[in-house]
């Protein structure tokens, strides 16, 4: 008998595909606006601009108050030309901290502490 012939089902990127346990109802996630420059994926870790409230993807070395985790972006969103809508995971969730997606200026070491700061949210990396 051959080897099966069919390609292999390679799952993508999804809306909260990141979640591994989340209450009853939306009390998880709040709404906001992701600031316009870049296309984000789901699970990306987000920071919150102090000055402005928005949301943008959390880099270790700002100095706007978005380099602390403030949660995780839900859905995908591509914000290149203009800010969007968005949903952020900000509280009483479980996810699968391998699927989290952190900027390249987080180390190791980096990402244990957000994931502390995460923790104290109520958002638990599995």
């Amino acid at each position: 008998m051959a080897n099966p012939t069919v390609t292999p089902l390679v799952e993508q990127w999804h809306d909260g595909g990141f979640l591994v346990s989340q209450p009853n109802g939306h009390r998880h996630v709040d709404q906001g606006v992701l600031i316009a420059g870049a296309k984000v994926l789901a699970g990306t870790i987000v920071g919150k601009i102090t000055a402005s409230g928005k949301y943008i993807t959390c880099v270790s070395t700002a100095s706007d108050g978005s380099q602390v985790p403030a949660g995780i972006l839900f859905g995908t969103k591509d914000a290149t030309a203009a800010d969007k809508p968005c949903l952020v995971v900000r509280r009483d969730c479980e996810v699968n901290a391998s699927e989290l997606i952190w900027d390249a200026s987080f180390n190791a070491g980096a990402i244990t502490t957000g994931l502390a700061t995460l923790a104290g949210l109520g958002i638990i990396g599995r």
